[in-house]
C-alpha cells in the first residue's frame, strides 16, 4: 500500500490539471460561451480571443474576473463569468448596467459623490446605473484633479477618483463596441431597449443592395426616400460606435495581404453606406447578439460555429488558432497550476525533512517535476502567443529565472538526494512566479486567490486522507508483525 502513494498522490494532482484544462464553460440557458470565447479580434495591436478581452476589461473595471451574483439571502447565486459578462455589456446593456462592478472605498470620495456608506473596510460595488447620474460630476472632478493637483501630491480620495473615471470610460467603450447601446437607452427614456440588432441589419442590407442596384444601372433610377431615410436612421448611431469602439472585430477582407487591417463594427457599417458592400462577420455578430440578448442559444450556438467556419474558409485559420491557444492558456493558467504544485511539493519535502519518510520524498520528488513541466509549458505559451523569448521584460525574466533554478536545484538533488535540492527547486519556484505576479494586474493576491480554488482544496484533501489512511495502514502492519515474532 506505501509504495504506491506517491503514484497515487501525483495521479490526485494530475487529475487536479485535467479538471483546470477541460472546465466547461456554458451559461445557465445554454449559450456556448467557450466557442465564443474563442473567436479572435484584434486589440492592443494583436489578435486574441474574445476571453482574453473580457478578462481584462472586467479586471481593470472591478478587480476581478467574475462578477458575483445576486444573494439570496445568506446565499450566493453562483458568479458570472469574463465571457458572459462582456456579452451582456455589449448585447444587454440594461442587465449590465444593473451588476455590481464597480468598486469605491474611500469614505472621502463616497461623501463627495453622496453615494452610500457601509460599515466595514472593505470597498463597496457599485452599479453602473447608480452611477451614471453622476458621470458629469465625475469626469469633471477628474478633470480639475489631473490638471490642478501634482501627482505625488494627490490624496487617496483623488487617486481613487481618478481610477473610478478611468473604469467607467472602459465600461461605456466596451459597451458601444458592438451596437449603440448608450444613444439606443437614451431613446428609450429609462424603458428596457427593444433593439433587434440582426432583424434592423437584415433590413438594412436589402435597402442598401437596392441602392447600389439603382447607382449600377444604366439610367441611375432614383432612390425611394423612405428607403434612404431608413437606412440612415440604422446607420446614423453606428457613427457613435466607430469613434468609442476599442475592439476591431471585422477582420480584412483579404487577409494575405493586410493581416493587421481589423475594423470595428461600428467603422464597418458606416464604410458599407459609402461602398455599398458590408462585411460579412458583422451579419454573424448581429445575429449573436440578438439571440443572446432573446435568451435563444441554439440560434447562437449555430452563429458562432458558422462565424467561426467563415473564418476558417476564408484564409483566417492562424487566427482562430491562435485565439484558441490563448483561450486555453487562459483556461489553465500553467503559472497558477505550477505554483499549487510548488507549494505542496515544499510542504512535503518539509514534511520529509521531519519524518524522513519515503512516500513523502517521493511524492514530494515527483509533484517538483509535475510543477516544472507545467513551468515550461507556461513559458513555451507565452513565448507562442507573443511571438519572442522569454526574459524580454521584467515579468518574464523572473519567471525565466526562476525556472533556470528549478532545473539547478532538481540537477543537485538528482545527486545529493537529501532534500535540500528538492526544497530549494519548490522554494524558487514559488518565489519566481509570485514575484513576477506582484508585477501583473492583480499583483500576488490575484494570484493566490487563483491558487485557492475549489479543486485545489479537494487535492490538498485527498493526499492529506491517502497519507493518513497509508500511515494508519503502516502502523497496523508493524504491530501485527511484532505480534507474531511475539508469538
Amino acid at each position: 500500500m506505501e509504495r504506491f502513494l506517491p503514484w497515487f498522490n501525483f495521479g490526485v494532482f494530475l487529475v487536479y490539471l485535467a479538471v483546470a484544462m477541460f472546465r466547461p464553460d456554458r451559461s445557465r440557458e445554454g449559450f456556448d460561451l467557450a466557442e465564443f470565447g474563442r473567436l479572435p479580434l484584434l486589440m492592443n495591436g494583436r489578435v486574441q480571443p474574445f476571453d482574453s478581452v473580457a478578462r481584462l476589461g472586467l479586471f481593470q473595471i472591478r478587480g476581478t474576473t467574475t462578477v458575483p451574483l445576486e444573494k439570496t439571502g445568506l446565499l450566493t447565486r453562483g458568479s458570472l463569468g469574463a465571457t458572459e459578462w462582456l456579452l451582456e455589456v455589449m448585447a444587454k446593456p440594461d442587465a449590465a448596467d444593473a451588476r455590481h462592478i464597480f468598486p469605491i472605498q474611500d469614505p472621502t470620495l463616497l461623501r463627495t459623490l453622496d453615494l452610500k456608506q457601509t460599515e466595514g473596510s472593505g470597498p463597496i460595488y457599485f452599479t453602473f446605473r447608480e452611477l451614471e447620474p453622476r458621470l458629469a460630476a465625475i469626469g469633471t472632478q477628474a478633470l480639475e484633479i489631473s490638471s490642478k493637483v501634482n501627482a505625488a501630491s494627490r490624496s487617496e480620495w483623488q487617486r481613487e477618483g481618478l481610477r473610478l473615471r478611468n473604469r467607467l470610460a472602459v465600461y461605456q467603450r466596451l459597451k458601444n463596441s458592438f451596437q449603440p447601446n448608450t444613444f439606443l437607452q437614451h431613446e428609450a427614456q429609462g424603458q428596457p431597449i427593444a433593439y433587434d440588432f440582426a432583424a434592423g441589419l437584415s433590413q438594412y442590407q436589402i435597402d442598401l443592395r437596392v441602392v447600389v442596384h439603382a447607382k449600377q444601372g444604366k439610367e441611375q433610377q432614383a432612390i425611394d426616400q423612405t428607403t434612404a431615410e431608413r437606412m440612415r436612421t440604422f446607420a446614423r448611431p453606428f457613427a457613435g460606435v466607430s469613434r468609442a469602439e476599442v475592439l476591431a472585430i471585422v477582420p480584412p477582407a483579404v487577409p494575405a495581404s493586410s493581416r493587421d487591417r481589423w475594423r470595428g463594427i461600428g467603422t464597418a457599417v458606416v464604410d458599407s453606406a459609402r461602398t455599398g458592400q458590408l462585411a460579412p462577420p458583422v451579419a454573424h455578430f448581429a445575429e449573436m447578439s440578438s439571440a443572446f440578448a432573446r435568451g435563444r442559444p441554439a440560434i447562437f450556438n449555430l452563429e458562432v460555429t458558422k462565424y467561426r467556419q467563415w473564418l476558417t474558409t476564408n484564409g483566417l485559420a492562424p487566427e482562430v488558432s491562435k485565439a484558441r491557444y490563448e483561450f486555453f492558456n487562459n483556461l489553465f493558467q500553467p503559472f497558477v497550476r505550477a505554483t499549487a504544485l510548488y507549494l505542496v511539493a515544499f510542504f512535503l519535502v518539509c514534511a520529509f525533512c521531519f519524518k524522513r519518510s519515503t512516500v513523502l520524498y517521493r511524492s514530494a520528488v515527483m509533484l517538483v517535476v509535475l510543477a516544472c513541466v507545467v513551468h515550461t509549458a507556461g513559458l513555451l505559451f507565452g513565448m507562442m502567443l507573443e511571438g519572442r523569448p522569454p526574459a524580454t521584460n521584467a515579468y518574464s525574466s523572473i519567471i525565466f529565472s526562476g525556472w533556470g533554478v528549478v532545473l539547478l536545484a532538481g540537477t543537485v538533488e538528482r545527486f545529493s538526494r537529501n532534500g535540500i535540492g528538492m526544497a530549494t527547486a519548490a522554494l524558487a519556484g514559488l518565489i519566481a512566479i509570485g514575484a513576477a505576479h506582484r508585477l501583473a494586474p492583480g499583483g500576488a493576491t490575484a494570484l493566490v486567490q487563483n491558487v485557492l480554488d475549489i479543486p485545489f482544496v479537494v487535492a490538498i484533501l485527498a493526499i492529506v486522507i491517502a497519507l493518513c489512511v497509508g500511515r494508519d495502514t503502516k502502523t497496523a502492519s508493524l504491530r501485527t508483525a511484532a505480534a507474531m515474532a511475539v508469538a
